[in-house]
């Protein structure tokens, strides 16, 4: 589920310069910092297997793993091509091997040897982004619960936080400055950070945390605050259910911490970090009600308290997608039709591809209206190309015959245009036929002696040469008849 505050546009007159400065930061590091990752990955196990660590080390493995009690040795030497990586990067096995290397070491030579080896590999293995800069589950650093907000696992990860941070960022740093806003949110993140911590105090493993989750958590809590018990407008996303509501903004906090709390009892061994999560909202909306209480003055009263205009379009939009859910399409088609009736001109492509995908679900004869339309308008946005060739390709010859002779002359270009030239050849022929000698159809027989030329085809490209000069004569003909 998602929701989204959907009620402040962002103003240009003051631009959100700390929301954008964080998204470049944020993808800077992805693209300039963690990009090196798989290189440090790799240098650390060729490293290994290069060394004489892994005849030295596995012994102590099998001890190590044993202590535990989670295996015994016949499985382990089994599974021991398989365990290799965790002799690299297992951060407890480095830790028992720290305390235990003299008890294993042959001699001194043999140890120095082995603790020199097992530095370096160390050395490499703390490289990694995740080590280096995110926030281990049991080491307290001021520093790494910043570095942490700014590292995330892949791209997914990256781009679904700075897409939260957009929206709801750029309304929370009107509200509260820049300085502010910016301190509010390291602060919100360091908040995740440390109740992450905290909710694994009694998890012997070491993970480490990365991701402005808790950043972004603390920024959608920010908002609410300040919004408080204002009824403003959120999107909202369920399955195949969308659409807008209103509601007081502060009755979303609780409803935001519920969800993450439900879902950290329920997934306990998720790699979601739903306890950053709650820590960031906590954080975010303690700031913020601190603010409000004690630094009146820092916050902008007037831009929040400021309405937006209403957007009647996004309304009428929302009850086109209520009636689609509901499967009433012809009441969806009809509400559609007012709407692109009044729309401008940078909104109808997003109304045509609803309309399109309305008429796919109601049936043929208005599939075959609206596309017709749409050629004869000259209609271009996403899915029409390919809508057109699959509907031309299903009708039978008495449907397409059916069709207006100027329509199907545009429909034979327009498919020129898809290089469906099969399909082009056809309805030529078929306008030839019921004797339609307008220059159009001429055109269309140029443009496939031009197709034929191009794929060397001297035959067709002959045929369609003399094809376009007799209908462009006769159409001339025509014409001087009539007048």
């Amino acid at each position: 589920m998602v929701i989204l505050p959907t009620e402040k546009k962002i103003d240009w007159s003051r631009p959100p310069v700390v929301v954008f400065t964080l998204l470049l930061i944020n993808l800077l590091v992805f693209l300039w910092q963690q990009s090196n990752d798989a290189n440090v990955y790799q240098t650390a196990i060729e490293f290994y297997s290069e060394s004489s660590l892994p005849e030295q080390e596995w012994q102590p493995y099998v001890d190590f793993r044993i202590r535990g009690g989670d295996i015994d040795e016949p499985t382990l030497q089994e599974e021991r091509e398989y365990l290799f990586l965790d002799l690299v990067f297992d951060p407890k096995f480095d830790e028992f091997l720290q305390e235990t290397t003299p008890y294993y070491a042959a001699n001194d030579a043999t140890r120095y040897e082995w603790i020199t080896e097992r530095a370096e590999l160390r050395r490499q293995v703390n490289l990694l982004s995740a080590k280096a800069y995110g926030l281990a589950t049991h080491q307290v650093s001021v520093i790494n619960l910043i570095t942490y907000q700014f590292l995330h696992g892949d791209w997914m990860h990256l781009l679904g936080n700075m897409i939260f941070l957009l929206v709801c960022g750029f309304a929370v740093e009107a509200s509260l400055g820049g300085r502010r806003f910016l301190l509010f949110y390291l602060l919100g993140g360091a908040g995740g950070g440390a109740l992450f911590q905290l909710s694994q105090m009694n998890n012997d493993e070491i993970d480490y945390l990365v991701g402005a989750s808790g950043s972004i958590s603390a920024v959608m809590a920010m908002y609410v605050t300040l919004f408080r018990l204002h009824k403003i407008e959120f999107f909202y996303w369920l399955f195949v259910f969308v659409g807008y509501f209103r509601a007081p903004a502060l009755l979303l906090l609780p409803l935001y911490i519920a969800l993450e709390a439900v879902k950290w009892f329920i997934t306990p061994e998720s790699n979601i970090a739903y306890s950053a999560h709650i820590g960031g909202f906590v954080t975010g909306a303690a700031l913020v009600a601190l603010a409000q209480r004690f630094m009146t003055q820092s916050i902008d009263d007037d831009y929040i308290e400021q309405r937006q205009d209403e957007d009647l379009e996004r309304k009428a939009l929302d009850r086109v997608y209520r009636a689609i859910a509901e499967y009433e399409f012809e009441k969806a088609l009809t509400q559609l039709e007012l709407l692109l009736a009044k729309s401008e001109a940078k909104q109808r492509a997003q109304l045509l591809r609803v309309k399109l995908n309305l008429v796919n679900a109601l049936g043929n004869q208005q599939k075959t209206d609206f596309l017709v339309h749409c050629i004869d308008q000259n209609q271009y946005f996403d899915g029409l190309d390919s809508a057109i060739h699959h509907w031309w390709s299903q009708l039978s010859d008495a449907e397409q015959q059916a069709i207006d002779n100027h329509q199907r002359v545009k429909i034979g270009l327009r498919l020129m245009d898809l290089d469906q030239y099969k399909a082009s050849e056809s309805i030529l022929y078929q306008l030839v036929d019921s004797h339609y000698k307008q220059p159009m159809v001429a055109k269309l027989a140029r443009r496939l002696a031009h197709f034929y030329e191009r794929q060397g085809i001297v035959s067709r490209t002959t045929t369609m040469t003399e094809l376009a000069d007799s209908l462009m004569h006769s159409g001339m003909h025509d014409s001087r008849t009539q007048l």
